[in-house]
């Protein structure tokens, strides 16, 4: 009951980021979506292995958002200093994405480097925006969902902190600017990813887990 309890208590903040209210569409489609995924997360945690593949993104985005695939259009993200890859490009993004997380899970146990690599991965996420709505609150799924893989309590991102959220991802993505333009050459991309600056999204983070 406390874990129910918790996940309303994450979707009525994470929509309300977005401008939904509790009576939405949005946030019940988040409330059971985070269920299901957070419940297989936890699996994970038991079995002391956590599972990351593409089609969880898009398994998430449909439960979430109703979005059954990448965008096929372009796409600005409103107040950003980025431009999303073009879908011609997407998918090689997606690769990427789904390739730094595993790259990046085995770190679970140092749980500053772990924060960090959340935060980080969030950022690229966001950047990459790979649906035509609800990346947002995709996002924020999928980081709770490889907190609680990794046996970390789930973040509660406060919707009345949505304004330093919102700057936190837009002074971190700045780096990956120049790279959107173009499918990503890892070794060049994992670079500017080690890189990026998320000490004011980690932060946010921290406090969205130490404050429930």
């Amino acid at each position: 009951m406390i874990f129910y309890d918790l996940i309303l208590t994450e979707a009525k903040n994470s929509v309300a980021i977005e401008g939904y209210s509790e009576n939405s569409k949005e946030y019940k489609n988040y409330a059971g979506a985070a269920y299901l995924t957070y419940s297989m997360a936890l699996e994970n945690c038991k079995k002391g292995t956590i599972t990351f593949l593409e089609p969880l993104i898009r398994q998430v985005a449909k439960l979430c958002a109703e979005e059954m695939d990448y965008r096929k259009s372009e796409v600005t993200i409103s107040g950003a200093k980025i431009i999303p890859p073009k879908p011609i490009i997407l998918r090689d993004w997606i690769e990427f994405y789904v390739y730094y997380v595993n790259e990046n899970i085995n770190s679970k146990s140092d749980r500053n480097k772990y924060l960090e690599f959340i935060a980080k991965q969030h950022v690229l996420f966001e950047s990459i925006h790979p649906f035509k709505d609800g990346n947002g609150r995709v996002g924020r799924i999928l980081n709770n969902y490889l907190l609680l893989s990794a046996c970390y309590n789930i973040c509660i991102i406060s919707s009345a902190k949505r304004e330093d959220y919102i700057n936190a991802i837009s002074e971190a993505d700045i780096i990956l600017k120049d790279f959107l333009t173009s499918s990503p050459v890892y070794t060049e991309v994992k670079k500017v990813m080690d890189q990026m600056n998320v000490e004011k999204l980690k932060k946010i983070m921290e406090d969205g887990i130490l404050n429930y």
